[in-house]
């Protein structure tokens, strides 16, 4: 017999799992900045496109928009190609990027970091998994520890320390958000 918590969050699952099937599609997912995931189809490019989308998810949503464009055409299309050859020319072409806060120094040091995670472990999303534990109620234990392992690799005035506000995470949970995404429509083709 389920408990009455039990039955409450079997109800809001299920309210939850609607919702997600009504609205998760792609020609609904503009002005969403993870629509610049979807402009691109090699999973390496869309991961980092995913990351650098929820990264600049913060202030008007032109202006967001705006940002994203210009830095894709900056990166040139290429986003894993870009960061895993990063080196001093490629940070020579940030220059004069700037997204509200964020200084092209401050994507050289994102795109630094990342250079250094892909070399180790091959993805984010492997790196991202360090911290992930099953056992956890939801997701912001292992959103905290992939904040807190990056700021002790290199500290980013852009990375948000997740104990913070939900609002401040927005990015972040925008970023796992498509993960989980993306990680259901592999799991479907491979079924």
């Amino acid at each position: 017999m389920l408990t009455e918590v039990e039955n409450k969050k079997t109800v809001i699952k299920g309210i939850l799992e609607k919702l997600y099937q009504r609205y998760n599609h792609r020609n609904l997912i503009k002005p969403d900045p993870l629509q610049f995931v979807y402009h691109f189809s090699d999973q390496r490019d869309m991961e980092i496109a995913g990351l650098l989308s929820a990264v600049l998810a913060y202030g008007r949503v032109e202006q967001i928009q705006n940002s994203l464009t210009k830095l894709f055409e900056i990166i040139e299309q290429r986003p894993y190609e870009f960061v895993v050859n990063f080196d001093h020319n490629q940070e020579k072409k940030l220059n004069g990027f700037k997204h509200r806060f964020n200084t092209s120094s401050d994507i050289a040091d994102l795109l630094k970091l990342l250079k250094e995670i892909l070399n180790k472990y091959e993805s984010i999303e492997k790196y991202f998994l360090q911290g992930y534990s099953e056992t956890d109620d939801n997701i912001i234990p292992a959103l905290t520890k992939f904040s807190d392992s990056l700021l002790k690799i290199h500290h980013l005035r852009m990375v948000v320390h997740v104990n913070g506000s939900i609002f401040s995470c927005d990015g972040w949970f925008g970023k796992t958000r498509w993960m989980q995404e993306y990680g259901n429509q592999l799991i479907k083709q491979n079924s």
